[in-house]
């Protein structure tokens, strides 16, 4: 008489764990690159990069109630159950490296070297078309204060110099620090001071940061100040704060070997 030999059947939260990992994957690798490299729109790729998170979440659960399933019942499927869980946190990694520093303080997607009296953007015709209409968005109250509390170091620079040399020393390290310049206004006018409105991009996914840039005299020379606002309602590596942080690092190095 042969034996009946009965198999554990395999988990099909397991099976579906790992699909949508790899489909979590797929699309992320997909959004970020056509993000990155611009041929789709801005808000289309978030969402997707956001539906790719949404997946690699799903996935996660679908594998923690695949082990559930496996010690309770002893289904197979443990592999593929590892597989999925592994796919998800990997792409949801990165996100969560972001949030944990977008999360650590204030909003820092709008951040200025001037907390009391930020640098406009230009508001011609010219720099409303480069910019495709986009308007800087207003400051909530407080927000300054306490983004000045969190970044105590985010200051303007001051050259001993006059204000025409520092505003072509600002230019030249805007575009040795790979800026779009949009509009430039040499020192002048009723105001006296210079400005620059250029574009720079994260160093991930190359989110495009607006930024306004102010020269006006002062009693020593000439005061660099910089304003950065991200267009994409998320911080990325390489954000306005180090944006700003590196473009004054490149005016002070150029100013050093004058």
């Amino acid at each position: 008489m042969r034996r009946l030999i009965v198999e554990d059947p395999m988990s099909r939260l397991a099976t579906w764990s790992q699909r949508v990992g790899w489909l979590a994957l797929a699309v992320f690798l997909l959004a970020g690159v056509l993000v990155r490299w611009r041929r789709v729109e801005l808000e289309p790729g978030l969402v997707a990069l956001a539906a790719a998170c949404g997946l690699a979440g799903l996935a996660v659960l679908l594998a923690l109630g695949a082990f559930a399933r496996i010690w309770v019942e002893g289904h197979k499927g443990f592999g593929r159950a590892v597989g999925g869980f592994l796919l998800g946190i990997l792409v949801l990694a990165y996100p969560a490296f972001v949030a944990a520093g977008t999360l650590a303080g204030p909003p820092m997607l709008d951040v200025t070297t001037d907390a009391a009296r930020a640098p406009a953007f230009s508001a011609s015709r010219p720099a409303v078309q480069a910019r495709g209409g986009w308007v800087a968005p207003q400051v909530p109250p407080g927000l300054r204060e306490s983004q000045r509390a969190a970044a105590p170091r985010l200051d303007g620079l001051t050259l001993e110099m006059p204000e025409d040399a520092a505003f072509a020393l600002a230019r030249e390290a805007a575009e040795a620090s790979g800026f779009t310049i949009v509009e430039a206004s040499a020192p002048g006018g009723r105001s006296a001071a210079g400005r620059i409105d250029a574009r720079a991009d994260t160093l991930v996914l190359r989110l495009p940061i607006e930024l306004a840039i102010r020269v006006r005299p002062t009693p020593a020379g000439a005061r660099v100040d910089v304003r950065a606002v991200s267009r994409a309602p998320l911080v990325d590596i390489g954000g306005p704060q180090a944006t700003i942080e590196r473009y004054l690092r490149e005016i002070d190095a150029r100013a050093s070997l004058l």
